[in-house]
C-alpha cells in the first residue's frame, strides 16, 4: 500500500491487515490500546478499564500476562455476569455506544492474551 493509497483508504481492516504485513506486535498491541482510549468514556464497569491498561502494560514489555489472562477471563464474564444480576441479556441493557466500546476492551484484551490475532475479525 502506498502512502496515498493509505490517505485515501477509508476501510480499517485493509489499513490493519497492511499494518499487520509490515508492524511489530508491540505496535498493534499498543494501536488496540489507543483505539481502546478512544472510546474510555464509554466504558461501563472498571473491569473494562483495568483490562486495557492491563493489555498496555503488557505491550509495554512488563511480564504481567498472567494478570491480563484473568481480566481477559472477567472481560468474557462481564455479560453473563450482568445477565444473571438484572435478568436480561447483559448486552440490551448498554448503548450500541457501551457495547462497542466493550467489544474494543475485549479485542484489546484478548489481543494483548495472545488470543486473537489485532487484525482479524475486526468489526
Amino acid at each position: 500500500m502506498t502512502e496515498a493509497e493509505w490517505l485515501a483508504c477509508e476501510d480499517p481492516i485493509r489499513m490493519l491487515t497492511f499494518l499487520d504485513s509490515c508492524t511489530a506486535e508491540r505496535k498493534l498491541r499498543l494501536f488496540t490500546v489507543a483505539c481502546a482510549r478512544l472510546v474510555w468514556d464509554h466504558f461501563t464497569d472498571n473491569v473494562m478499564r483495568e483490562a486495557v491498561v492491563a493489555a498496555e502494560r503488557c505491550a509495554d514489555g512488563v511480564p504481567w500476562e498472567s494478570e491480563l489472562k484473568q481480566f481477559c477471563n472477567a472481560m468474557y464474564r462481564l455479560p453473563v455476569e450482568r445477565s444473571q444480576a438484572t435478568g436480561v441479556n447483559g448486552f440490551t441493557l448498554w448503548t450500541a455506544d457501551e457495547r462497542a466500546a466493550y467489544f474494543t476492551a475485549l479485542k484489546t484484551t484478548a489481543a494483548g492474551c495472545g488470543l486473537a490475532k489485532l487484525s482479524s475479525g475486526v468489526t
